[in-house]
């Protein structure tokens, strides 16, 4: 683990880090943000593992947002413009950009605040997905005082998106962190090869995540556990005893949890990034120009406040 915090005279916000299993055997290299007087709350991270015939890189990014208040915006633009120089820096690698952004861009119906604002502004201007609005499964990431707020937030570059699989939230807190925070899980294929191994994935995963345990258990304790017409025998042997209770086992896990399907041998996969994607970016950049054009410009009335909320109801479905 690497990572950095506020003094403890400092008892407001703060501290960030990222741990890396020892064993995944991947070289860590931690960036100097270096010109930001507020560096405990950015921490740029490279990632480094092997492949087959070389090695891949991912940078990781992640922040700490001040809260608004008195000077958090001339804070705030600070940060933003130390993590854009390494999105800049970095194009042609996979970068993410994950945190605590303290801000709210319209995900839960709530209006844009101006950390919202920076963000959306900044995710623009450097072709970043905020996958907490294309993709992610659950959006509340923060719980307290019997609020709920989405305020953290992960983006990724053009590049790092070929990758990604999934996002999700764990509104339901079933990964206990000891937080207000939710945790987000983001699923992202670290494989540089353009043919699948096949032998690894021949049966496709489990889809744990998504299993329903109670239906399960249910299947479980219905089945008939007998292995022949005088139940378990002895002189079947304990290996005989073994191979037959997993395949009862594997033949109840498949029709109540069931896996993800089956990949073709060598067959090469295939960027998702087409034309219709790019058309799509598009508009929805243009969609978020009006809508923060609106935002800036609109009065009291009622028709601009429906042009409004149209524009961003659009954004949203880009």
């Amino acid at each position: 683990m690497i990572g950095k915090g506020r003094s403890k005279q400092q008892k407001k916000g703060g501290g960030v880090g990222v741990l890396v299993r020892q064993e995944a055997g991947i070289d860590v290299e931690e960036l100097d943000v270096g010109g930001c007087e507020m560096g405990e709350d950015i921490m740029a991270v490279r990632l480094e593992y092997k492949v087959r015939k070389g090695r891949e890189r991912i940078l990781v990014i992640v922040c700490y947002m001040t809260v608004e208040g008195t000077g958090a915006r001339a804070e705030n633009e600070r940060k933003y413009r130390i993590v854009q120089r390494f999105v800049e820096q970095n194009r042609s690698e996979n970068v993410i950009v994950m945190g605590d952004m303290n801000g709210h861009i319209g995900v839960l119906g709530e209006e844009v605040n101006g950390n919202g604002q920076l963000l959306l502004d900044f995710a623009e201007e450097n072709e970043l997905e905020i996958l907490n609005v294309t993709l992610a499964e659950g959006r509340v990431t923060w719980i307290g005082r019997e609020n709920e707020s989405a305020i953290d937030f992960m983006l990724v570059n053009r590049k790092a998106r070929e990758r990604v699989r999934n996002m999700w939230v764990d509104e339901e807190r079933t990964i206990d962190v000891a937080s207000d925070h939710n945790v987000m899980v983001m699923e992202y294929e670290c494989l540089k090869e353009k043919r699948v191994n096949v032998k690894e994935e021949r049966n496709g995963r489990w889809k744990l995540r998504d299993a329903d345990w109670d239906y399960f258990r249910e299947v479980v304790s219905n089945e008939d556990w007998k292995l022949g017409e005088n139940g378990l025998r002895a002189e079947r042997g304990v290996d005989e005893m073994n191979e037959r209770l997993l395949r009862k086992l594997n033949k109840v896990a498949e029709e109540s949890i069931g896996r993800t399907r089956k990949r073709a041998n060598g067959r090469t996969r295939k960027s998702w990034w087409n034309n219709e994607i790019d058309k799509a970016r598009k508009e929805r950049k243009q969609s978020n120009r009006k809508c923060r054009s609106l935002r800036k410009n609109r009065s009291n009335s009622e028709a601009e406040r429906i042009e409004y909320e149209r524009a961003w109801e659009e954004y949203k479905s880009k």
